[in-house]
C-alpha cells in the first residue's frame, strides 16, 4: 500500500470535502460550512497550482531533443529504469518461489495490521461516544496506545488513526521513520490532517489499514471501521480483562486454634517480607517500579486516585490498564512473568501513565523523589528490545543473578571454584569486577552479616575469587525477626529447631544451616501448619544454580491428604513397577510425609536431602481448582474438550501425586564417596550399553551443580513421565476414588491434558529469536509431546486444519495401554533431551510456524488474589480481597503497611549499592 495522499477542494454550492486516499482505500469526510478552528487547514489556502506554473509547448521542447546533454540524461534514465524492472522482477520471482514452498518470508517483508478505535471527549471528561466506539485507540508497536491531539478551543474531538508506517532499518542505514496520519474532526466544523515523524531505531513494526468502505462519511466510517492488530509485541502487553481468581482458604484457617493462627501469621510475614529480595533478583528496574507503585498506592485509597484521574481527563480503560499492570507486577515480584520469564509492559501510553502519576497525592507530597523514580523507570518500563524481552544470560536477556558483564563461560568457571571449596550457589549472586586488566569474581551470600568474608580473596585458574556475605541484608533482618516471633508459637521441638536453623542460615549465609533446618522439616510429620522458606528453585537463574527466594505457609487439607497418605503407604511396592531395575532405586525407601495444603505461597525440596535423609511432598490443593477455573481448550474435538472440562482437575490431582511422590521421589544418584562409591561399581551395568557405570557424581558434585541449566527441565520431564506411566495402573487411580469407566476416562484425560498443554501452552514460553526455552515445565511437556509424536502408529496426531488459524490434536486412547540422571551422564542426557526440545520450522509438525496459531488462542495465566492475616488484640483474623485488579493491589499494599521501614526505602537503598553491576 502506498502512502496516503491528501486533496481538499471547495465548491461554493457544496459542503467542503476532505479526502484521504491510498491505492486501495478512500475515506471521504463531509464538513459543515462553519468557521475553521485554530490550527486547522482552510481549503482556500490549498490550490492545485499555488505558484502559477504552466507546461512547455511542443515547439519549446524541440531544442532539447537533440541537445547532447539531455540525450545522455535520457539514456541514463532509460538504463536505470530497465535495471529497476529487472530488480523488481527478480524480487517478485523470489517471493513467488518462497510462497510456493510454504515459507513465511523474511520478517522484513511482514506487515502487522493496526487496531484503530475512536475517542470522544467533552469538557475534559470521557463521554459516551456518539458512534458506539469503545473509547480509545490502540496500535503503538510496544502496546502503547496513541491518541491524536490538536490545538483548538473546541472541547469535543473525534479521532481516527488512519495509518502508522515505520520504515525498516538496515544495517548500513539509519532512517527508520514512522509516519502517523491522523484525521481530526472538531465538532463537525473543520479538519486537519497532520503527519508526525519520529525516530525509533530499534523497532521494525509495519502497520496498514486492511479495510475501509469507500466512499463513506465520517459517521459511517466510525461505524464500519474494521481493523485488527496482529503484532508480535502484542503478547507483552496485558489485556484489561486479565483473569484473577481468589485463593480460598477461609474454612481451613477458621479451623485453627489462635496459637496456630499466630504461628501462621508470623511465618506469612516472614515469607512476604523475604520475597522483597525477588525484585532485586528479577531485573534492574523492578525494585524501582515497586517503589514507585507502592508509594502511589500507599498515600491514598485506589478509589480516590481513580476519581482524581478521571477529573483530569484520564479514561476508565487506561486506569484499568494501570491497575492490571500493577497487579500482575506485584503477583510476579517484578516485570517478568514468573512462569515463562517473559517481560510484560503497561497497556497504556507512557505520557498517560505520567499524567496519572502526577495526579497522585504521593507525587504532590514528594515531587522531586517521584520525578527521579519516574525518570529512571519509564524507559525500561516500556522497552522491548530483543534482549529485554526475556530473562537469560546477559548477552541474550536480563538477569540480576549475574552482573551484566558475566558470560556463560564465567558461570562454569565459578561453578568449578565452588565445587573446589565444597560450596553451592543456591543463596548467592555473582558479580564480575574487572580492574587494571585483572578479573575478580565476587560470590555474595544472602545474609544479615556483611563480614568477615566467607572465603578471602584467592586465585583460581588465572582469576581472583572472593566469597562475601550480606546480600539483601536489611531484608534478611526482617525475615529473621518474624521467624523468631513464629518460633514462640511453634507446636513442637521439630518446628522450633527448624526455625532456629533457618534463622542461622539467613543471618550468616550458611547453606548447611538451611539444610539442617530442612532435616527438621522432614522429621516433623503431620503438622497442622506447613511451611518452607529460602532460596529454593533455580528455574530463573540462566545457569540453573542460584535459587529464587520462596516461602509458603499453608493449612493441611485433611480429606485430600488421606488419599495421598494411602499412596505413600503403597509407594515402595509401586516403585517396582517403574521401568528400571532395583539397583537404580535408593537402597532404603524413606517414607515421606505427603499432604494436600490450602496454601498461601510456594514449596520446594533439596535433592541431596531427599536422597540421604528422606523427603516431604506437598500438593497445593486450593491452587489447582483456582488455576483451572474457566480454562479454555482450543485445538480439540468437542468430545475431547468435554472430557477435559469434566476430568481435568481430578486427573491433575492424580498426576501431581505421582509426579511429586514417585517422580521426584524415585531414583538413585550414583555418587563417589570418600570411601569409594554408593553403588556396586563392579557389578552394576549401564542398561543401554551393558557396560560398567563410567560416569557418576564426584565428591562435592550435586545434580544441580552438574546439570546446571538443563537440570530443572530434565528433572521435571522425568517426574511427568513417571506420572503418565504409573497412572495407567487402575489400582493406583482407584486410590483417588475413581473406578470403572470413570478411571478409563481419567487416564485418557491425563494423557490428553499433557499433549494439549504441549501444543497450546508450552510454545508461548519458547523464544524463536534466541531459540531458548524460558520455562522448565513447558520445555519438559513439549519434549514429551515430541516423543509421543515420534512413537507413530497413530497414537498422536497434530495437524493444521485451517491454515494459519487452527490446529487439531487427536490422541488414540486405545494405544495409550528415563535413566541418565542416575549415572550423571550429562552429555548423553543433553544430546537426547535437546533433540526433542528443538522447535522445527518445517516438516510434518512445524511447531515454529504453529507457535503463532497457539499464541493467537492463548489466554493469560491467572493470577491469584491472596488473603492477609491481621493481628488485633492478640487475635489473628483473615482479611480477604475481591478477585479484581484493585483487590490484588490492595492485598500487596496491606502486606507492607506496618513495616518499621517502608519497603520502597529498603529496595532503593539496595538498588543503589549494586546499580553499576546491572
Amino acid at each position: 500500500m502506498g502512502h496516503p495522499t491528501m486533496t481538499i477542494s471547495k465548491n461554493d454550492e457544496s459542503p467542503r470535502e476532505a479526502v484521504v486516499a491510498t491505492q486501495e482505500t478512500r475515506l471521504s469526510v463531509d464538513f459543515q460550512d462553519k468557521p475553521l478552528a485554530y490550527g486547522a487547514v482552510d481549503p482556500e489556502d490549498l490550490t492545485l497550482n499555488p505558484r502559477g506554473w504552466k507546461s512547455l509547448s511542443l515547439a519549446e521542447l524541440q531544442p532539447y531533443l537533440q541537445d547532447p546533454y539531455w540525450v545522455r540524461v535520457r539514456m541514463v534514465a532509460a538504463v536505470l529504469f530497465w535495471l529497476t524492472q529487472v530488480v523488481l522482477l527478480t524480487a517478485a520471482l523470489g517471493l513467488a518461489v518462497e510462497a510456493a514452498s510454504g515459507g513465511q518470508g523474511s520478517a522484513f517483508w511482514r506487515r502487522d495490521v493496526l487496531v484503530a478505535k475512536l475517542t470522544s471527549q467533552v469538557g475534559g471528561e470521557t463521554a459516551p461516544c456518539p458512534t458506539n466506539c469503545s473509547g480509545y485507540t490502540q496500535g503503538h508497536p510496544k502496546g502503547v496506545k496513541r491518541r491524536a491531539t490538536t490545538e483548538s478551543n473546541h472541547t469535543r474531538k473525534q479521532t481516527i488513526l488512519l495509518m502508522t508506517w515505520e520504515s525498516p532499518s538496515f544495517s548500513h542505514w539509519s532512517w527508520p521513520v514512522r509516519e502517523l496520519y491522523q484525521l481530526i474532526a472538531l465538532d463537525n466544523c473543520a479538519a486537519t490532517v497532520r503527519t508526525e515523524r519520529g525516530m525509533e531505531g530499534s523497532r521494525r513494526q509495519h502497520y496498514s489499514l486492511i479495510r475501509i468502505q469507500s466512499p463513506i462519511t465520517l459517521s459511517s466510517a466510525v461505524n464500519s471501521f474494521t481493523a485488527v492488530k496482529m503484532s508480535e509485541d502484542d503478547q507483552y502487553s496485558l489485556p484489561n480483562d486479565y483473569p484473577i481468581v481468589e485463593l480460598e482458604c477461609q474454612v481451613a484457617f477458621d479451623a485453627l486454634s489462635n496459637k496456630q493462627k499466630l504461628y501462621a501469621h508470623y511465618l506469612s510475614l516472614a515469607s512476604w517480607h523475604g520475597s522483597l529480595a525477588v525484585y532485586l533478583q528479577t531485573s534492574p528496574e523492578s525494585p524501582l517500579i515497586f517503589s514507585l507503585l507502592t508509594k502511589v498506592f500507599s498515600n491514598e485509597p485506589i478509589d480516590e486516585l481513580k476519581k482524581a484521574a478521571l477529573i483530569k481527563g484520564f479514561s476508565e480503560d487506561n486506569f484499568t490498564a494501570f491497575l492490571v499492570y500493577s497487579s500482575v507486577f506485584f503477583s510476579n515480584s517484578g516485570n517478568y512473568k514468573g512462569f515463562g520469564d517473559t517481560k510484560f509492559v503497561p497497556n497504556l501510553p507512557v505520557d498517560q501513565l505520567e499524567v496519572l502519576l502526577k495526579t497522585s497525592k504521593a507525587w504532590n507530597s514528594e515531587p522531586e523523589a517521584l520525578q527521579t523514580l519516574w525518570d529512571r523507570v519509564k524507559g525500561p518500563l516500556y522497552s522491548l528490545s530483543e534482549r529485554e524481552k526475556q530473562l537469560s544470560y546477559p548477552d541474550k536477556g536480563i538477569t540480576c543473578y549475574l552482573s551484566k558483564n558475566c558470560t556463560k563461560e564465567d558461570t562454569v568457571l565459578v561453578n568449578d571454584f565452588l565445587k573446589s571449596k565444597g560450596l553451592e550457589a543456591y543463596n548467592t549472586r555473582l558479580f564480575k569486577i574487572v580492574k587494571n586488566n585483572v578479573t575478580k569474581f565476587e560470590i555474595r551470600l544472602a545474609a544479615i552479616e556483611t563480614s568477615p568474608d566467607v572465603i578471602p580473596e584467592a586465585d583460581f585458574k588465572g582469576n581472583k575469587f572472593v566469597v562475601t556475605k550480606g546480600d539483601y541484608s536489611p531484608i534478611m533482618k526482617l525475615l529473621v525477626q518474624h521467624l523468631g516471633k513464629a518460633k514462640e508459637h511453634a507446636a513442637n521441638d521439630f518446628e522450633k529447631k527448624m526455625l532456629e536453623h533457618y534463622q542461622k542460615s539467613f543471618t550468616t549465609g550458611s547453606l548447611d544451616a538451611h539444610k539442617d533446618g530442612s532435616r527438621q522439616w522432614i522429621k516433623n510429620k503431620d503438622p497442622i501448619i506447613e511451611t518452607y522458606i529460602g532460596f529454593i528453585e533455580t528455574y530463573r537463574d540462566p545457569a540453573g544454580s542460584r535459587g529464587e527466594f520462596e516461602g509458603f505457609v499453608a493449612m493441611v487439607n485433611k480429606p485430600m491428604s488421606e488419599k495421598f497418605n494411602t499412596l505413600v503407604n503403597k509407594a515402595e511396592s509401586l516403585l517396582t513397577r517403574l521401568p528400571w531395575t532395583k539397583e537404580f532405586e535408593k537402597d532404603t525407601f524413606l517414607q515421606p510425609d505427603f499432604t494436600s495444603l490450602d496454601v498461601l505461597s510456594f514449596s520446594g525440596s533439596d535433592d541431596e536431602i531427599r536422597q540421604n535423609e528422606g523427603f516431604k511432598n506437598v500438593s497445593l490443593g486450593n491452587v489447582i481448582p483456582a488455576a483451572y477455573k474457566d480454562a479454555k481448550t482450543p485445538f480439540l474435538t468437542q468430545e475431547d474438550s468435554n472430557i477435559l472440562e469434566k476430568l481435568r482437575i481430578p486427573a491433575f490431582e492424580v498426576q501431581v501425586g505421582l509426579h511429586e511422590l514417585l517422580g521426584h521421589g524415585s531414583g538413585k544418584m550414583f555418587c563417589q564417596t570418600n570411601d569409594g562409591f554408593n553403588f556396586d561399581a563392579d557389578e552394576i551395568k549401564h542398561p543401554f550399553t551393558g557396560r560398567k557405570i563410567s560416569t557418576f557424581y564426584k565428591v562435592g558434585e550435586t545434580y544441580d551443580s552438574l546439570f546446571t541449566s538443563l537440570g530443572s527441565t530434565y528433572e521435571e520431564c522425568r517426574a511427568e513421565c513417571v506420572g503418565l506411566f504409573l497412572c495407567l495402573h487402575k489400582d493406583i487411580v482407584e486410590i483417588f476414588g475413581v473406578k470403572g469407566q470413570d478411571a478409563e476416562d481419567l487416564i485418557y484425560a491425563n494423557w490428553l491434558s499433557m499433549v494439549h498443554v504441549g501444543v497450546a501452552k508450552c510454545l508461548e514460553n519458547y523464544q524463536p529469536s534466541s531459540k531458548l526455552w524460558l520455562q522448565a515445565h513447558s520445555q519438559a511437556r513439549y519434549v514429551i509431546l515430541r516423543v509421543l509424536l515420534e512413537a507413530g502408529g497413530g497414537l498422536l496426531e497434530v495437524r493444521e486444519t485451517d491454515p494459519g488459524k487452527d490446529l487439531l490434536i487427536t490422541l488414540d486412547r486405545t494405544k495409550i495401554p528415563t535413566v541418565y540422571k542416575a549415572t550423571a551422564d550429562l552429555e548423553s542426557a543433553k544430546n537426547m533431551y535437546n533433540k526433542y526440545a528443538e522447535v522445527p520450522e518445517d516438516g510434518p509438525h512445524p511447531f515454529a510456524k504453529w507457535r503463532a496459531i497457539a499464541l493467537a488462542q492463548k489466554k493469560p495465566r491467572k493470577i491469584l488474589v491472596q488473603a492477609n492475616t491481621k493481628e488485633d488484640g492478640g487475635k489473628i483474623y483473615l482479611k480477604r480481597y475481591p478477585p479484581t485488579p484493585e483487590g490484588v493491589v490492595q492485598s500487596y499494599i496491606d502486606r507492607f503497611t506496618n513495616m518499621p521501614t517502608h519497603p520502597s526505602i529498603l529496595l532503593e537503598e539496595l538498588w543503589k549499592m549494586d546499580k553499576d553491576h546491572f
